[in-house]
This record gives structure tokens, C-alpha cells and sequence, in this order.
């Protein structure tokens, strides 16, 4: 039994060797690999870094653009702004105008029913005169008629005399 103890302490030992020796490797290639370790997490770090960089960058680049953007809609909007206020000058001038045209128009329809008024009386006194001048045309037709009788009354009474002063 001593013997079967000697031998399986043996054999534990030979493992615990051979472990020790696993281990010593492993410590050694992992003093090996610490450098490809810290040259990782270096990298790991720039890595995070490099990420956080682009992120920025693609973020500073969408604001950019948007704000690129936003210039344009701001002075789009501006001109619209204008093109209205502009709309609403010549609005209230429109109106201004169309107040005075209407008075206008009032003042000038007066003045035609007026001008009209006249116009019919001047035709009242065209239409007496006229009225007028038909009844002096008329006595002068019959002046001239009668005058052209007096005339040939006179000539055969001249030409009466005249064969009676030859007799």
C-alpha cells in the first residue's frame, strides 16, 4: 500500500510536473503574446477612437448638409417673404387706386349728367329757334311771294302806263 501510495504520489507528482511545465510554457508564451496584447488593446483604443472620429465626422457632415439646406429654405422663405410683402405694397396701393378711380368715376358721371342736362336744354332752345328760324323762313317765302306778285303787278301796270302813255 505504501508502495501503491509511493506510485500514485509519483504519478500525481510526474502531473503536477507536467502541469507546472504546461504552465511555465503558457506564462512564457503569454510574456510573449503581453506585447501582441498591449499592441491589441492599443489598437482596440485607437480603434474606439477612429469610430468615435468617423461618427463625429459623419455627424458633423449631416449637420453641414443640413444646414446647407436650411441656408437654401431660409433665403427660398426670404424671397417668398418679399415676393408678399411686395404683393401686399402694391395690394393697398391697388386699393388706394381703385377708391380714387371710383371717385373718379363718381366725379366724371356727375359731370356727364350735367353736360347731359345742358346738352337737352341747348336742344329745347335748337329745337325753339329752329322753331323760329321755319316761321321767319316761311314768312319769307311768303314776303318773297308776295313780293314777286307786287313785282309782276307792278311790271303789267308799268307796261300798262306805258301803253297808255303811247296812246
Amino acid at each position: 500500500m505504501v508502495k501503491n501510495s509511493i506510485l500514485n504520489q509519483t504519478k500525481h507528482q510526474n502531473k503536477l510536473s507536467d502541469e507546472l511545465k504546461d504552465l511555465t510554457q503558457k506564462a512564457q508564451e503569454l510574456k510573449k503574446l503581453q506585447g501582441v496584447k498591449q499592441e491589441y488593446e492599443a489598437l482596440h483604443v485607437s480603434l474606439k477612437e477612429q469610430t468615435k472620429l468617423k461618427e463625429y465626422s459623419l455627424t458633423k457632415d449631416g449637420l453641414n448638409k443640413e444646414q446647407i439646406q436650411l441656408k437654401e429654405q431660409w433665403k427660398k422663405s426670404k424671397a417668398d417673404i418679399q415676393l408678399l410683402e411686395k404683393s401686399c405694397e402694391m395690394q393697398e396701393q391697388y386699393v388706394f387706386d381703385e377708391k380714387n378711380l371710383a371717385q373718379d368715376i363718381s366725379v366724371r358721371q356727375d359731370e356727364i349728367e350735367a353736360k347731359q342736362t345742358i346738352e337737352k336744354e341747348l336742344e329745347l332752345e335748337i329745337s325753339a329757334e329752329q322753331r323760329v328760324i321755319n316761321e321767319a323762313n316761311t314768312k319769307v317765302r311768303t314776303h318773297k311771294k308776295h313780293w314777286f306778285e307786287i313785282q309782276s303787278v307792278q311790271l303789267v301796270l308799268d307796261l300798262f302806263l306805258k301803253s297808255m302813255t303811247t296812246l
